[in-house]
């Protein structure tokens, strides 16, 4: 839950104004997957705001996955689309 929200907070406060969000979530390979992707970049008309002074945003998400046995990314979209992409693998527990 946490890894979502931190990534809808960050592409709110990155992506610009009308920028569009899209939240994935799968289950596979005793997994939990999640996607967060948005449409950003900001442009000229909506200038993407200054980074925040001692963010954590990404390495706390990385530091929440790991803690659980699992992996984050974030990046700049790999399909050639404007953007970034959070992307998450956390294992599922045997309850």
């Amino acid at each position: 839950y946490r890894i979502v929200q931190q990534s809808l907070t960050n592409a709110v406060q990155h992506a610009g104004p009308g920028a569009s969000i899209r939240v994935e979530l799968t289950r596979a390979d005793d997994a939990l997957h999640l996607a967060v992707t948005d449409t950003g970049p900001a442009t000229a008309d909506h200038p993407k705001p200054p980074p925040a002074p001692g963010g954590y945003g990404i390495p706390g998400m990385r530091e929440r996955a790991r803690t659980v046995g699992g992996t984050l990314a974030a990046g700049p979209r790999k399909d050639g689309h404007p953007g970034f992409t959070v992307t998450a693998k956390l294992p599922l527990a045997d309850r």
